[in-house]
């Protein structure tokens, strides 16, 4: 773990994730009109999906909880609920209306969608019913009539070895140095003695004694969940949550910071947005046969996202359920892309390149990020190693 804190946290690796949904504006400048339509003549030939899974129970603790017991938490710490299964299959569902005849069968296809999921529980079951509602067997496929789901692939390696979704690095030590680094520079010292008697407010109230920044992140997203799901909050637990969005705040700046400069950025995102955009490469030149690649993730890996392509300006944190949508277009013989977030189900809205426009050519994207995607010659491995 990148760093630790004086407070009890029931927690593995797998569960390593801050689940909170901070609702801050975003930056409207690099908002393009949701409802501008596109030209019949770009033709949709190629998406990724980036999604992060449903609603979860809380995944750590603190001394003073008095929800910390397993029996408030069914499935354990970090599970998927029944609120985030459905939110996933409303997604399928969303999705399915998205792109099928213009990207996917009616049919599951192996040859037309990839699903690739995080080795986490939460992600992998958001995946499969994600796919519920995606595909719903028909025809032939159906094969239980009274039982209207069907087994579909969702690939997955190792969270030690997953650099593309999994948010935090466990082996990169070069990522560790920065990281460390920041969050030890002056400016984040300022901001915990700005917000001293606070902290010191929580320190006492909650029992934590080694009150960082993320232990902060860990006890604000612990008091979200536990009040999303109606538990009784004490006084100081409402003054904690509510207080100026204090506690929020402070999490979304912990959130920001594990792509704060450019090289976090190429470590924590840039390895991913490299594979999406060779691979429109490889489908403009008519080398690859699928059409849809689908990632299931988590909040950091989409607010990771959105920070290295400049959509993070102002904090939020992306909600349950919450996905991104990269489009390949063509027209005539030139290639264009477009990026989609969805906030929440009434949100969808195209994404205002930097230095382009929402719909961008696939040649000038790559060039406009060119500072965080690393090089055909450049390995994960060896830009983790230390610098010198």
């Amino acid at each position: 773990m990148i760093a630790l804190f004086g407070f009890i946290l029931i927690l593995v690796l797998s569960n390593f994730e801050f689940g909170y949904c901070i609702h801050f504006p975003i930056n409207s400048a690099a908002i393009g009109n949701a409802s501008a339509g596109i030209s019949r003549e770009y033709q949709l030939i190629f998406a990724h999906v980036l999604y992060r899974h449903g609603d979860r129970n809380i995944v750590g603790t603190f001394p003073k909880n008095q929800y910390s017991d397993l029996k408030y938490w069914p499935g354990g710490y970090g599970a998927l609920t029944n609120v985030g299964k459905r939110q996933q299959y409303e997604l399928g569902k969303y999705i399915r209306r998205r792109y099928l005849k213009k990207l996917i069968s009616e049919y599951y296809l192996p040859n037309e969608v990839y699903i690739r999921s995080t080795d986490v529980d939460r992600t992998l079951i958001s995946a499969q019913c994600n796919l519920a509602g995606l595909y719903p067997p028909t025809g032939q496929q159906v094969w239980q009539a009274s039982f209207k789901w069907q087994p579909i692939p969702v690939h997955t390696v190792a969270l030690e070895s997953d650099y593309l979704l999994y948010p935090v690095p466990t082996s990169c030590p070069r990522f560790t140095h920065y990281f460390n680094e920041y969050l030890q520079s002056v400016e984040m010292k300022s901001l915990m003695r700005e917000h001293k008697d606070f902290i010191d407010f929580l320190r006492k109230n909650s029992g934590i004694q080694n009150m960082t920044l993320e232990a902060l992140t860990i006890l604000y997203d612990t008091l979200f969940v536990q009040n999303l799901k109606g538990f009784a909050l004490r006084d100081w637990e409402k003054k904690a949550f509510n207080s100026n969005r204090t506690l929020a705040y402070l999490a979304g700046v912990y959130y920001e910071a594990f792509s704060h400069t450019k090289e976090m950025k190429k470590l924590e995102a840039g390895f991913l947005l490299k594979e999406i955009l060779d691979r429109f490469k490889n489908k403009s030149l008519s080398l690859l046969q699928r059409s849809l690649h689908i990632y299931s993730a988590h909040n950091l890996t989409i607010a990771n996202v959105l920070n290295t392509l400049n959509f993070f300006k102002d904090l939020h944190i992306p909600p349950y359920a919450s996905s991104m949508y990269f489009e390949l277009y063509k027209r005539g013989a030139e290639y264009f892309v477009q990026f989609f977030y969805r906030r929440t189900p009434t949100e969808t809205a195209p994404l205002k390149i930097l230095n382009c426009d929402v719909m961008c050519p696939l040649k000038r994207v790559y060039e406009i990020y060119k500072d965080v995607l690393p090089s055909d010659t450049e390995s994960y491995a060896t830009l983790c190693r230390l610098p010198n």
